[in-house]
């Protein structure tokens, strides 16, 4: 239900920016088909095609005939791979690829221009059409749970994307593609091997509420962390963090800040700028009892985990 909420909440601007989609309260009203084949022959009437949890090993390539098919529930099935038709599907707002068997999405893929949200989470997918950074009415986009290493060069250009996650993959560095989606609030990519030093850009995410870096291997964040102005949520658990850089004091929105099982002694001495934080988590760290002593006393109204 949630992702149908997504869907309604981004259906007015559609209908206002090209030929017409169904209104919120018509498509509603309108039955959702549980049989393709039901679909096919009443294309004229199908908006919403609902073939999750059906034993599928293909799609039938026939789909790319639902000409105005606004919402696809194909999860849970064993679909290998998108047919080249789904590109048709140019009226297509929301499609949950979920739970599939997926290795292959063709670049005929951003034909489907009115996308707003895309979910591949838990397929088997090591790489992603370029394409993809031509479809201007997406908003959210999951490939969490696959097997991702890179992102097109491309991608740098998904300027109006809101929300990406890319968690459980094998990216080994952080990729620097996303630092171009000037308008991201959410960023998930815990659960990596990502390496080392954060990039710098990282700083030009300047709407960014959201970021997840968990269960990778960062050793050093960036001083640019600071411009992220907007970042109510931080979570680096579970990395190899020895310090924190004082910018961080400067993201005065940030409610909750998760650091547990890294390597830090001390956090940055103006601590106490940070506001609106609410909650701090620094289990699993070798912070001394009078370190740990200073952070509450510059952080009263803080929960602090230790």
């Amino acid at each position: 239900m949630k992702k149908f909420a997504l869907f309604l909440c981004f259906l007015p601007g559609l209908l206002a920016a090209q030929s017409p989609l169904l209104s919120t309260e018509a498509f509603k009203a309108k039955k959702p088909y549980y049989h393709f084949e039901e679909a096919i022959v009443e294309k004229d009437s199908c908006y919403h095609i609902n073939l999750r949890q059906q034993d599928l090993a293909s799609l039938d390539p026939r789909i790319g005939d639902l000409y105005r098919l606004q919402y696809a529930n194909i999860m849970k099935n064993q679909i290998d791979s998108v047919p080249e038709s789904f590109g048709q599907l140019e009226n297509l707002v929301v499609v949950l690829f979920k739970q599939n068997a997926l290795v292959y999405v063709p670049e005929s893929f951003s034909g489907c221009k009115r996308l707003v949200e895309v979910e591949f989470e838990k397929n088997k997918l090591s790489s992603m059409p370029s394409s993809i950074s031509q479809m201007k009415a997406l908003r959210r986009l999951d490939i969490s749970y696959n097997a991702l290493s890179s992102l097109p060069p491309s991608w740098s250009r998904m300027k109006r994307l809101r929300i990406l996650e890319l968690d459980a993959n094998q990216f080994t560095r952080f990729p620097d593609e996303v630092c171009g989606m000037k308008r991201l609030e959410e960023l998930n990519l815990g659960y990596n091997r990502i390496e080392g030093i954060l990039p710098a850009k990282l700083g030009k995410l300047k709407g960014l509420k959201k970021l997840s870096l968990e269960q990778n291997r960062i050793t050093e964040l960036p001083a640019s962390i600071g411009r992220l102005k907007a970042l109510q949520y931080l979570n680096l658990s579970d990395n190899a963090l020895t310090e924190v850089p004082s910018s961080i004091s400067k993201l005065k929105n940030l409610e909750v800040l998760s650091l547990s099982n890294n390597r830090i002694e001390r956090l940055p001495e103006d601590l106490h700028k940070l506001k609106s934080l609410k909650l701090l988590i620094l289990n699993g760290n070798p912070i001394s009892p009078e370190e740990l002593e200073r952070i509450r006393k510059a952080l009263p109204d803080c929960d602090i985990r230790f």
